[in-house]
């Protein structure tokens, strides 16, 4: 047990928790000896949330923090909780009421300047500085005041405490980092924005990384046909997350078959049309290629180095680095690059191309011209064995929906129209990247899961379940003119897993150092990984199995905490688009 999950716990029956101390910012190097203080006030007035019968261990539980046998309230004094091995001073008080703090006034406040200080980890501010000189103070006069320390760096009030944890996390890397580096390290994604849900996800990830700082987010190019169509989404998306600043270009068709173009892609409430869009050349760039020009020769010219995000087709970085002036300054300007695909590493050292990694096979022969010149760039892929596993509760499509944030509302009314055209694609004869009705069945959804395959398969070859239960129909084609029922479908109560592919190596950005504060990663099982070239999802290897290489639970957690926190910081401070 500690105070992290006493906060999530308390949290369940409409209690708010704030920390106070002397000592607060000293609380990364943990509680020994320090001078913390914690302040729990009801919610909604007088009461708490509770059920007529509470569990007997929840009880116990409760009556650790409050004196009542009934939790109907508190009672406004100090008492001391004990917490595993920790006492904690803690102050039982109404939302509205003063906090005496008489009793502890030299332990919870320091004089310096003649002013009496004291700090308050909020809900809604990491840090905030209380200047009292009396020894009695309210909550809410503090409630929602910026953090001086953090240049007006707010975490959204709506998060829990566990919640808020993560974006501590990420604020605590970033001054790690801006204390060795001088600056964070500017990115550079190449996507092809609209094609699936978690392009965008992957959007709203990377924002969060550059609001904290782990990150300076730099350029976008958006690929695959109709590209420009995709660099105009990736425009009005990046303009409604505050990030006007950042340039897009068009890349590549990013294909060598014909990419086929779905009703879902851009039904988007901001997407403006492609006909009328009159661009801004500061920020839009027609020739994706003269965007990258200028992000790394800028770089060069800076003597810093560029992460590159690479999470579609590779054909855009293939064809730039097919010229050798260009190839040199990728060379010079790249310093690590982070995918979504699969590798190999040859005899030699070099990555190769894997065919089952849809990334790679969508233009393979661009594939192969470019791994073997990330020779000494080190790299990171993440593979779908990765994001197979990390499997995030489709319930986040609704919490996103209900941020009121246009990509939210995008993203909550996409999932399932994606869903079922991917799995009618699959039961159709031309699977796309060899996903199959099988391997949708299997990989893409829960109805294995729920009705286990047996030895009896369908005319197609499709495992039939043991228990009788029928294979999901596809239903009829869908109809982008018309209303998407939901009911319809058959499939639609299996879509219980958000694959968030993309999600995965733009949180990688943020550094070796986030990545392992976060513990989002299976370290024990990455350490046999000495090269300068990593797997994170490795393949079934002979009698070897696949292995994830993440911490599942751990990784949607973190994933779903920053789509939240970023939608809900974005509809809050974030100037309206351009185009709206």
């Amino acid at each position: 047990m500690n105070l992290t999950e006493e906060f999530t716990f308390l949290h369940k029956f409409g209690l708010n928790i704030t920390l106070f101390g002397k000592d607060l910012k000293k609380c990364h190097r943990g509680p020994g000896g320090r001078n913390y203080f914690v302040v729990v006030t009801r919610s909604d007035g007088n009461k708490l949330h509770y059920q007529d019968t509470i569990p007997e261990a929840d009880l116990s539980r409760l009556q650790n923090w409050i004196r009542c046998g009934d939790p109907t309230g508190l009672t406004a004094e100090w008492k001391e909780v004990h917490v595993g091995n920790i006492k904690w001073k803690a102050y039982l008080a109404g939302e509205n009421e003063e906090i005496d703090c008489s009793g502890v006034l030299d332990e919870m406040f320091f004089k310096e300047g003649g002013k009496t200080y004291t700090y308050a980890l909020t809900p809604e501010a990491k840090r905030v500085k209380i200047t009292h000189p009396k020894d009695r103070i309210r909550l809410s006069e503090h409630s929602g005041k910026p953090n001086s320390e953090a240049k007006g760096f707010s975490i959204p009030s709506c998060l829990t405490i566990a919640e808020q944890d993560v974006y501590n996390t990420l604020l605590d890397a970033a001054q790690a980092a801006k204390a060795r580096n001088g600056r964070a390290p500017g990115v550079v994604v190449i996507s092809d924005l609209a094609k699936d849900y978690d392009d965008l996800a992957a959007m709203v990830v990377l924002k969060e990384l550059d609001r904290c700082e782990n990150v300076e987010l730099e350029a976008y190019i958006a690929n695959l046909e109709p590209a420009r169509k995709r660099a105009i989404y990736g425009r009005v998306n990046l303009d409604s997350l505050g990030l006007q600043h950042v340039p897009i270009g068009v890349g590549t068709k990013a294909s060598i078959d014909k990419h086929k173009e779905y009703g879902y892609e851009f039904d988007s409430s901001i997407m403006p049309d492609e006909k009328t869009f009159q661009p801004n050349k500061d920020n839009f760039f027609e020739n994706g290629f003269e965007l990258l020009d200028l992000v790394f020769n800028r770089a060069i010219q800076e003597d810093r180095k560029i992460i590159l995000v690479l999470i579609s087709s590779l054909t855009d970085i293939a064809e730039y680095t097919d010229r050798e002036d260009r190839l040199k300054t990728f060379q010079k300007a790249v310093g690590r690059v982070y995918m979504q695909g699969g590798y190999d590493i040859s005899a030699e050292g070099i990555p190769t191309p894997r065919y089952d990694a849809a990334n790679n096979r969508i233009d393979m022969p661009a594939a192969e011209r470019f791994h073997p010149r990330l020779k000494n760039i080190p790299s990171d892929v993440y593979t779908k064995v990765a994001a197979y596993a990390t499997n995030i509760p489709t319930s986040i499509f609704n919490d996103l929906g209900d941020t009121k944030h246009p990509i939210g509302k995008d993203l909550q009314n996409r999932y399932q129209r994606q869903g079922v055209q991917f799995y009618q694609t699959a039961c159709g004869p031309n699977p796309v990247n060899g996903i199959t009705q099988e391997r949708f069945l299997r990989d893409l959804c829960s109805f294995y899961e729920q009705h286990p395959p047996g030895q009896q398969k369908s005319e197609n070859g499709t495992p039939l379940p043991e228990d009788g239960t029928p294979l999901p129909d596809p239903g009829e084609d869908l109809d982008s003119n018309e209303k998407f029922d939901p009911d319809k479908y058959d499939i639609i109560p299996y879509l219980t897993k958000g694959l968030m592919y993309d999600a995965l190596p733009a949180l990688g950005t943020g550094g070796v150092n986030l990545v392992d504060k976060l513990r989002v990663l299976d370290t024990k099982s990455m350490a046999s990984q000495t090269s300068i070239y990593k797997v994170i999802g490795t393949p079934k290897q002979g009698d070897l199995p696949a292995n994830p290489n993440i911490s599942s639970e751990r990784m949607a957690f973190v994933l779903s905490t920053i789509l939240k926190g970023g939608l809900h910081d974005s509809v809050r401070n974030s100037p309206r688009s351009q185009l709206e």
